[in-house]
């Protein structure tokens, strides 16, 4: 019934459909708030979908992002034992998301761009088929449960953007079907990049913008040979730039911007035949910029302060 320019409230009668499992009313015109007893008596549904509507209030159960709803999730929300995908994006939910952490059968969750507060509870540990934990841009604290090595399904986790302590647990090591990793922007103080990161033996994305990182690249991250994305921005990384990242030819997006890396950039970044982003702006570089494949669109921007790099995209060179 989704795209169907319905209009008005969601009828209460929905509540007699005691077997029903999927419910998408998305992209419609529905409006008001959602009643505090519409789904209880929708023991099997599974997936709900009501985003795009200009619904408002609080929420009673799973709706879906592009909403404008607000206020706590209640406790009564834990019910839902059946419910294994729920997405509430870029609302304005507040209070702790451990309702969530009692959905058993929950495995895509995505809470990103809210105002949820508190801590990641344990018991998100005990949710073995989640696939998919998406919590950026919130407001939580304290530090990542080592119950979490416990998801061991898991393929994408995104805590990014919140107020998260470290160290992480070593405990993520045993996260082996993890292909995206996204720690950024936490105030972590990792010092370096945590050891068990070559461990997640099929990691693709790994980014840790801001999160504390010092010293020199580790010499273990070739062995990462999946990954696609490295973003380790806005840290306090220093040293050379390892010719040996010219052997990471599966990156496509490399930014390393905003740390106190000094050295050329080195000749075996050509060999980045798959870069599409690269971003080396606000170190202490120096030297004439390689020559990149004619696909790559470099960008001023991507080289800015650097006071001592020259040629194309940036000044000439006026140096042999």
């Amino acid at each position: 019934m989704s795209i169907s320019k319905l209009r008005g409230s969601i009828p209460m009668t929905f509540q007699n459909l005691r077997k029903l499992d999927t419910l998408d009313l998305g992209t419609n015109e529905l409006s008001g708030t959602v009643s505090e007893t519409l789904f209880e008596s929708l023991p099997f549904l599974s997936n709900l979908k009501l985003s795009n509507n200009p619904l408002s209030g609080p929420i009673p159960s799973s709706i879906t992002k592009g909403n404008q709803l607000s206020g706590y999730i209640p406790s009564s929300f834990s019910g839902l034992v059946k419910l294994d995908e729920c997405d509430l994006s870029a609302n304005n939910f507040s209070g702790n998301i451990l309702p969530f952490a009692k959905l058993g059968s929950i495995q895509r969750l995505y809470l990103a761009n809210n105002k949820f507060i508190g801590i990641l509870p344990d018991d998100i540990g005990n949710l073995s088929g989640l696939i998919v934990l998406s919590l950026p841009n919130n407001k939580l604290v304290g530090k990542v449960p080592s119950s979490f090595g416990n998801l061991q399904t898991l393929s994408l986790l995104n805590l990014s953007r919140n107020q998260l302590t470290g160290p992480i647990p070593p405990e993520f090591s045993k996260l082996q079907k993890l292909d995206i990793l996204d720690l950024s922007f936490n105030p972590l103080n990792l010092n370096s990049l945590p050891n068990w990161i070559p461990h997640l033996g099929r990691i693709q994305s790994l980014s840790m913008a801001r999160t504390g990182i010092k010293g020199p690249f580790p010499d273990w991250l070739p062995s990462c040979s999946y990954l696609y994305r490295l973003d380790l921005s806005d840290n306090e990384m220093t040293g050379i730039l390892p010719s040996w990242i010219g052997n990471m030819t599966g990156l496509n997006y490399l930014n390393l911007s905003r740390n106190a890396f000094y050295s050329l950039i080195p000749e075996e970044f050509r060999n980045l035949t798959s870069l599409t982003d690269l971003d080396v702006s606000g170190n202490h570089l120096t030297g004439r910029i390689p020559t990149f494949d004619a696909t790559f669109p470099a960008s001023m921007e991507s080289f800015l302060g650097n006071p001592g790099f020259c040629g194309a995209p940036l000044s000439p060179c006026t140096h042999s």
